[in-house]
């Protein structure tokens, strides 16, 4: 197992937006069937080996039609044809795609009105539904919107979470069958000026039913892997060094499964949110060690002369340098995912050394905990969904252009690219 740290160039966090300008190549999609995509390939896990990953096609373009043109690619769902939406919430839309990338409809605008969203930060999700339906959530409108195959609204839930949330916001929503047939939205309770203390750091596992009649807490949990400085008018999140966080995904039966990196422990919640058994596998936790430590401070603002940070940030910055506490030990992992064969992937970390063009190792985990082998996947992408023998990655170029590109996961260890 490789320790490591996630995204080692992330920088400070500010409740910001940065515009992005230049050029960059134009992505591609190509014409053609698709393999199947829907069900898992079963020789591909008929064996305990190494897999990697290939490219099939990438869904975007630098400009030119809107259909694939990107602001924000937020979420995606794939339904069992084989058939993509992506939330590309900077546009106040849904798109969907064909298996093959070929673009089918966009659907939701702009506004108040059914199918409509009010503002592009308050879409937080979008999930497949039986019927080719689809959910999307818009929690500053407080509600959940279903559409049909055709992009017409079915019906609109009005849901209100903010107890259950600690007046939090919303950064993740999934649709789930199974026991827990309903909704999960998973919320962050972030930092105010003026300093509110109730709840702050805070994170919640809500479920709403299906009729959105019900809302119950599974779980809440302190936030963890941010230095807070309190400024005059924002609250600015520096990153805590090697930090372990707390991960969740859910089966397609309907499971929880939830952990964080302190041990390779993750517990499986059935529907009524009682942990049913446990996932993990026993290994060396790597220690941190000088040089990890120093090359942190190179890849991150304060290790570069705070270069271009207002004085405010600037002072905020090295206030912030002063509380780091470095933990014993690298985080065991830093993400899960499930696919839709009911496996369980964990991500491990990578070297706070290595570039993001370095791969990325998941591990695979059946619900009886049979160790699969491991997938490896290009260290540049975000994975967003893994549906059969492929995987969803985001991609976002040097200058903010997002694409999803697709893999065809396949047998061996060798670099995917």
């Amino acid at each position: 197992m490789r320790a490591a740290l996630r995204n080692p160039s992330m920088g400070m966090l500010i409740c910001l937006g940065v515009a992005c300008s230049g050029k960059a190549e134009r992505a591609h999609v190509p014409a053609g069937q698709p393999d199947s995509v829907a069900s898992a390939d079963i020789a591909l896990w008929a064996t305990t080996d190494d897999r990697s990953v290939e490219e099939l096609f990438t869904i975007g373009r630098v400009d030119g039609d809107s259909a694939y043109t990107f602001a924000e690619i937020y979420a995606v769902d794939v339904d069992p044809s084989g058939r993509v939406y992506i939330l590309d919430r900077g546009n106040f839309q849904v798109k969907s795609y064909a298996a093959d990338g070929r673009f089918i409809r966009s659907f939701g605008r702009k506004g108040g009105g059914p199918g409509e969203f009010r503002n592009q930060f308050g879409i937080v999700g979008v999930s497949v539904l039986t019927g080719r339906r689809i959910a999307v959530y818009d929690f500053l409108a407080q509600k959940i919107a279903i559409f049909n195959e055709d992009g017409g609204v079915d019906r609109t839930l009005r849901v209100d979470i903010r107890r259950r949330a600690l007046h939090g916001a919303p950064k993740a929503f999934r649709a789930v069958a199974g026991g827990r047939d309903g909704y999960l939205i998973h919320s962050v309770q972030g930092y105010a000026v003026p300093r509110v203390r109730d709840g702050e750091g805070t994170e919640t596992l809500i479920h709403i039913s299906r009729d959105g009649k019900t809302i119950d807490t599974v779980r809440h949990y302190a936030s963890r892997g941010s230095i807070v400085h309190y400024g005059s008018r924002r609250a600015l999140l520096f990153p805590q060094p090697f930090a372990p966080a707390t991960h969740w995904a859910v089966s397609p039966t309907g499971h929880l499964a939830i952990g964080n990196g302190t041990a390779y422990e993750i517990d499986v919640l059935d529907a009524s949110g009682t942990e049913t058994f446990r996932l993990g596998r026993k290994v060396d936790r790597q220690p941190i060690t000088r040089h990890d430590r120093a090359r942190f401070n190179e890849v991150f603002p304060w290790g570069n002369g705070f270069e271009g940070l207002s004085p405010e940030t600037e002072r905020a910055a090295r206030n912030a340098k002063k509380k780091i506490e470095y933990p014993e030990y690298w985080p065991v992992f830093d993400e899960l995912k499930y696919d839709d064969g009911d496996r369980l992937w964990v991500r491990q970390p990578r070297s706070v050394g290595k570039g993001d063009m370095d791969d990325s190792e998941w591990e695979i985990l059946l619900p009886d905990n049979r160790y699969l082998g491991t997938v490896r996947v290009p260290g540049d992408v975000q994975v967003m969904v893994i549906a059969g023998s492929r995987v969803y990655a985001k991609v976002v170029d040097s200058v903010g252009v997002n694409y999803l590109r697709v893999y065809r996961i396949v047998q061996g260890g060798s670099d995917p690219m």
